[in-house]
This record gives structure tokens, C-alpha cells and sequence, in this order.
């Protein structure tokens, strides 16, 4: 669980405190960002921040050169703390609270699910094998 507040942003829609019930989140201005800012002087990804060993780190996204993270430029990935902000070009985002999750990526839970039934229905392997040759 990741949980910021933005305080200043050119999408004015987007000040306020958010709540994210998973480990890893995008931020930028495509849409399917987790907290997508309407804003064309961001890249498309333009951080990722996300819980590492019970720690939060902020990536920066490929094409993102620089953020500020509590007024000092930051040009790399970096551990952060609650209390520390950042600032994407004018949007300022302060980090809240974090607490790992044990989140599982929906992929994570298919493979698992499908694990559990080859274990349980051998059978359904087979028939799986027979459909991918037909």
C-alpha cells in the first residue's frame, strides 16, 4: 500500500491524498498511469515508485532525466521516506505512508491457480497438451 497526497499540480483535478493497494505505481501523463497527471511536460512514465524490502524506492522513468525529491535534484533511483516530497515539473507529490503488501500481480494469480489444478487434475495437462497440437 502506497499512500501520497499531491499538493500542487497543473491538473488541478489530481490535488488531494491517494491511496494505492499495491507495491509498485506509475506515475506519468498516459492515462493508464495509476496516477496519471494531465500535464504534456511529463513523460508517459515518468517515475515508478515502488516497495523494496520493506523500503520505497522512486525509479525514474526512460525517458525522464531529473525530478526534484525535497528541492534537491535527483538524477537516479533512490530510497525515500514518508514526509519527503517530489516534484515532477511543478507537480508536487508528498509521500504519506507505505506498507508492503503481499499484492499478487493477476498473471501471479493465474499461474498459481493453474499450478494448483495440474496438481490436483493431472488429467487437465493432457487435455491442455492435446488442444495446444490440434
Amino acid at each position: 500500500m502506497i499512500q501520497l497526497t499531491v499538493t500542487s499540480s497543473i491538473d488541478q483535478d489530481k490535488i488531494g491524498q491517494f491511496t494505492f493497494y499495491k507495491n509498485l505505481i506509475y506515475i506519468g501523463s498516459h492515462k493508464s498511469c495509476d496516477l496519471y497527471l494531465n500535464d504534456k511536460a511529463l513523460d508517459k512514465n515518468h517515475i515508478f515508485v515502488e516497495i523494496v524490502e520493506s523500503k520505497l524506492l522512486v525509479h525514474l522513468g526512460q525517458n525522464t532525466k531529473k525530478i526534484l525529491i525535497n528541492g534537491k535534484i535527483n538524477t537516479g533511483n533512490k530510497f525515500i521516506t514518508p514526509g519527503m516530497s517530489l516534484d515532477l515539473n511543478g507537480n508536487i507529490i508528498k509521500i504519506d505512508n507505505f506498507i508492503e503488501t503481499s499484492y499478487k500481480s493477476y498473471k501471479e494469480e493465474l499461474n498459481t491457480l493453474t499450478e494448483e489444478i495440474i496438481e490436483k487434475q493431472p488429467d487437465v495437462l493432457a487435455f491442455l497438451q492435446e488442444l495446444q497440437q490440434s
